[in-house]
């Protein structure tokens, strides 16, 4: 079954968050590039097989975790969708 992956505004506003951060103050801008190029592809993966990933420890919710590079993409699924909540360095205390 394929799945339909729907980004939220704030997971976008993460996403652009963190490569104007690698660009702008780290002044890297081929690593902004590959962040924002794997992170989409990763995303992207969760049209097949989302429930690979596990459900985020210490939630009372379906919210699930997915590691890409140093960070943490948590997401949803509910029926056919996929939703990707929020995009976190894998530093944070995205448990708030």
């Amino acid at each position: 079954m394929n799945y339909k992956v729907d980004i939220t505004s704030k997971a976008e506003n993460d996403i652009s968050k963190i490569y104007e951060y690698i660009f702008s103050v780290l002044k890297n801008g081929s690593a902004a590039y590959i962040f924002q190029l794997t992170i989409f592809s990763k995303i992207h993966s969760l049209e097949t097989m989302p429930s690979r990933y596990p459900i985020l420890e210490g939630s009372n919710s379906n919210i699930r975790k997915m590691q890409c590079l140093n960070y943490i993409v948590l997401f949803v699924i509910i029926e056919s969708k996929v939703l990707i909540l929020r995009v976190f360095h894998s530093s944070t205390n995205y448990m708030k």
